[in-house]
């Protein structure tokens, strides 16, 4: 099967998913019937549409009352729109990074200089490309090609260095060439989630030496470009309270990047007053904060016991661009309860009668 492209997903609670791309067309949305089902992450049924057509991936947003970019730049709806070989997409709150790959067993490859390869070694040592993007949560492949250059079959090791072993796979291998052949060997590049390391360039040297007692190697250096990954984690606690009690709002920086917040309350403010503690804030990676949070409404002297809902929007600021939309319920107790008043009534006139049977005296 000739794979076309990957899609590697991930999700608000740092879930990520990845999926190699056979078809020609695909959809994504929490429908069942999709290629893909993305569930629990702000998704239309049917929320976009990717094809390759003529060499080219287009993409259709489907979805037009949901958030949909391409790039950090709004994706028109019902519009075909070409997108670059590697696209970082948003849908609702679902991250999507897109790039095209291949299975093919051989890739064409530009060739180096002499001037870049050791002489002597008797072989040479061929990367598909200088430099490869990634994030965070996904993977992206890179093609190595090794030549023997002499007549005899012979091992040869390749290992990488610069970077923790975790990010490449394998990161070391033992394999053999025959005599003037060549072999394709396929790297895996995939970042390790730890928040401490920013966006930027990383370089990984790739060494490949020849294991018949010919002195010399080939380095290669590959320059990992890491991109910025967005993520949070929110929760509301506890999702329901008596109004005036304060609320707690706990987030948390998943992502690898500064997170800017804006927090603000959606209710309705004829029947609700939200006070937030905090209505921006910054958060490093990794970092957590908790923001105090009160939702009031005058107490009716009179009444029955009522609930009424809002919620809480934390809106991150670009480049990561994304809401997330925490739902509360408050309790309303008036001061004196019909069913109070109307049991106390009752009791009332009950014991009148009581005490009335009691000083009645028959004739």
């Amino acid at each position: 099967m000739t794979v076309y492209g990957r899609i590697d997903l991930q999700y608000p609670d740092g879930r990520s998913e990845t999926y190699r791309l056979g078809a020609d067309a695909i959809t994504m949305g929490s429908a069942a019937d999709n290629t893909i089902q993305a569930l629990n992450a702000g998704m239309a049924p049917r929320h976009l549409r990717i094809q390759l057509i003529a060499e080219a991936f287009i993409l259709t947003n489907l979805a037009p009352d949901h958030h949909t970019t391409i790039d950090d730049a709004p994706a028109p709806v019902d519009e075909p729109t070409p997108i670059p070989d590697v696209a970082r997409i948003r849908a609702g709150e679902l991250s999507i990074v897109f790039y095209r790959s291949s299975d093919n067993p051989t890739v064409a490859m530009n060739r180096l200089n002499d001037a870049t390869q050791a002489a002597g070694v008797g072989f040479r040592a061929e990367l598909e490309s200088n430099s490869v993007r990634v994030w965070q949560y996904s993977s992206a492949s890179q093609a190595l090609k090794v030549t023997n250059t002499t007549d005899k079959a012979a091992l040869f090791h390749v290992e990488t260095a610069g970077l923790s072993a975790e990010w490449t796979s394998p990161d070391s291998l033992t394999f053999s060439v025959d005599g003037n052949d060549a072999i394709d060997l396929l790297f895996q590049v995939k970042p390790t989630p730890a928040r401490e390391l920013p966006p930027g360039e990383y370089p990984l040297v790739i060494t490949v030496r020849r294991l018949d007692g010919r002195a010399g190697a080939v380095q290669l250096v590959l320059l990992i470009h890491l991109g910025a990954v967005g993520g949070l984690s929110a929760a509301l606690d506890p999702p329901s309270q008596q109004a005036g009690r304060p609320f707690s709002l706990r987030l948390r920086n998943l992502g690898n990047d500064d997170l800017r917040l804006r927090l603000r309350p959606r209710q309705d403010e004829r029947e609700l007053q939200i006070k937030l503690a905090q209505e921006a804030l910054v958060l490093s990676p990794g970092e957590s904060a908790a923001i105090g949070v009160i939702a009031e409404r005058r107490r009716p002297i009179l009444g029955k016991r009522s609930n009424l809902t809002f919620a809480l929007l934390a809106e991150a600021d670009k480049p990561n661009d994304f809401v997330v939309a925490l739902p509360a319920n408050i309790t309303v107790t008036p001061l004196v309860e019909w069913r109070a008043l109307i049991a106390a009534a009752l009791a009332t006139v009950i014991a009148i009668f009581a005490l009335a049977a009691l000083l009645y005296q028959p004739p």
